[in-house]
């Protein structure tokens, strides 16, 4: 990378120039708009996560569940700060799975770690030909080894995600739709980058997680300090108060819990007639959502309240730039 524009469009060339427009830009990306208010949105969430629930995530790992988690991971897949891949512990499991199970466990008895674990480096990954700004950049977390494995074994205990495709062909030469409805799009990897910490903590205490769980998990999510790659040298160093790391193995599952309440809040809305879904065929269900990895489609009535609808939801719970 030669050169970036900053963001007042100046264009600068310097490792130190470039590196202060990616720490202003991540700065500004990672800091939270403050919400407190969760009620409206968290009201139709059911407490789901029972006694023997909590019990379950909260018990101490075991070798084969921790081994199990280590070998699922790419042994190649690029590095965090301390250089080291799956491989080389997937390699020396024999030696070393006495430290790495200690690990764990100590966090899981007192909640607290090394934080240089979860120093984290931000590898930028080119999404044109040649690069000149920093939203032509899509970021990728690359951790240390000891923070993502700390949460591997219990990864697939908060939740299922459900690998579905779902085909939908737009009616467009229904004169019945023609003119009523309208596709929301909204970019799921930048609400990563925007997803509020108070608002994940409150979503876990609404769904009946443990107090104990919940702080591990904010543990993991607070704790974390990056540093931006500049043609493959870690620079200058953000600290963030609000977000999930992209490529981090923990993220999406977080993610999916704060999309039930999106799905909660769609469905309560269906039910009172506010929201309408799209539909393709006269005797079909309506569809007001189709939920991607990396991108959302909302199907409603072309009405200025029902993208206002939208407009608060992302607004609340990611501080989402939306323009009205």
């Amino acid at each position: 990378m030669v050169g970036l524009h900053d963001k007042t469009d100046n264009w600068v060339t310097g490792e130190k120039e470039m590196e202060k427009v990616a720490v202003d830009y991540f700065s500004d990306l990672f800091t939270t708009t403050s919400p407190d208010d969760f009620t409206d949105i968290l009201e139709g969430i059911p407490a789901v996560i029972t006694e023997t629930d909590n019990a379950l995530l909260m018990r101490p790992a075991s070798e084969e569940e921790v081994r199990a988690a280590l070998f699922l991971m790419n042994p190649e897949k690029a590095p965090g700060p301390d250089g080291m891949t799956a491989l080389f512990f997937q390699k020396s499991w024999p030696l070393i799975k006495t430290d790495i199970l200690g690990l764990i466990n100590d966090f899981l008895i007192t909640g607290a770690f090394d934080d240089r674990l979860n120093l984290t480096n931000i590898c930028l990954i080119p999404k044109t030909e040649r690069p000149t700004r920093m939203t032509e950049l899509r970021p990728i977390s690359l951790s240390n080894f000891g923070d993502p494995v700390s949460f591997c074994p219990r990864e697939t205990d908060l939740g299922q995600y459900s690998d579905s495709t779902r085909n939908v062909s737009w009616p467009k030469d229904k004169q019945s739709c023609k003119g009523k409805y309208m596709a929301v799009k909204t970019d799921m990897s930048k609400a990563y980058d925007r997803v509020e910490w108070q608002f994940v903590e409150a979503t876990m205490r609404k769904m009946g997680f443990g107090e104990r769980w919940i702080g591990w998990i904010m543990k993991c999510i607070k704790s974390v300090v990056y540093k931006v790659l500049i043609n493959g040298q870690p620079r200058g160093k953000i600290t963030p108060n609000r977000g999930l790391r992209q490529g981090d193995p923990l993220s999406p599952y977080i993610f999916i819990l704060c999309t039930e309440v999106l799905i909660s809040n769609l469905k309560r809305a269906e039910s009172v007639k506010s929201l309408t879904g799209l539909k393709v065929a006269r005797a079909s269900p309506p569809v007001s959502h189709l939920l991607f990895a990396d991108d959302s489609l909302f199907f409603c009535k072309a009405r200025l309240r029902r993208v206002q609808f939208y407009y608060k939801f992302f607004r609340t719970t990611n501080g989402h730039q939306a323009k009205k």
